[in-house]
């Protein structure tokens, strides 16, 4: 399938009025967004700003080696959570607590 042809299979579950964002579970949704964005591409004209493209449009965001490095982390990710489901989400907690802590200690206070 094309980048785009993913992009567009995606897009009920994660845009707009009817997106599912209630999926029960995680990696699901992370599934979905993954697949969303492997048409991302950078804007040319644009430094720093990317959006939804086609071929010839901008460099990818991702190669098609990243893109299939990203499937064997997520599947990973699933043999974990499938191993021990409140552990991962745990883990998941705290790893997005310290990451909220990171970004805290580096913009300073408030």
């Amino acid at each position: 399938m094309s980048r785009g042809a993913v992009h567009a299979w995606a897009v009920p579950w994660v845009e707009g009025p009817g997106a599912r964002a209630d999926f029960e579970d995680p990696l699901v949704v992370t599934a979905l967004q993954y697949l969303h964005g492997f048409d991302l591409c950078r804007d040319p004209d644009r430094p720093g700003v990317h959006r939804h493209g086609r071929p010839g449009a901008g460099e990818w965001l991702r190669s098609l080696d990243e893109i299939a490095d990203g499937l064997g982390r997520w599947l990973e990710e699933c043999a974990r959570h499938d191993a021990d489901p409140r552990g991962w989400i745990r883990s998941a907690r705290e790893r997005a607590r310290a990451y909220v802590r990171a970004e805290e200690a580096e913009r300073g206070p408030a």
